[in-house]
């Protein structure tokens, strides 16, 4: 009997050395999640520079969305700042979710 328990115990040892060679590590950084980027089209309600925000109407009602500096915003051709963003003008927002925020990547405003 136990001779027994002494094999199987060591049976285990050895499975847990190996398992443990072949895993991988992997970090996650909070706030750092890939995520899929989604789009929205409407109209702007509102372009807030001061608090960084760019809300929307669409459909269901409307939708609030956090801009970045690195946001990229264009109209036709030409790079605007998100004070330019005329209320009730049509808008494509190109955006991710981050910590349950949609995070603006890409304004493209409809002329």
């Amino acid at each position: 009997m136990k001779l027994s328990r002494i094999v199987v115990t060591g049976l285990v040892c050895i499975s847990l050395v190996f398992s443990a060679e072949n895993a991988t590590i992997s970090v996650h950084k909070p706030g750092k999640v890939k995520s899929k980027v989604d789009v929205i089209t409407g109209k702007i309600i509102s372009a807030d520079a001061v608090n960084s925000t760019l809300i929307i109407k669409v459909k269901n009602g409307k939708d609030t969305l956090s801009v970045e500096q690195k946001t990229v915003i264009r109209s036709g051709n030409k790079v605007i700042a998100l004070s330019d963003l005329i209320i009730n003008e049509a808008v494509t927002v190109s955006y991710k979710k981050v910590d349950g925020k949609k995070m603006a990547i890409r304004i493209m405003e409809k002329k």
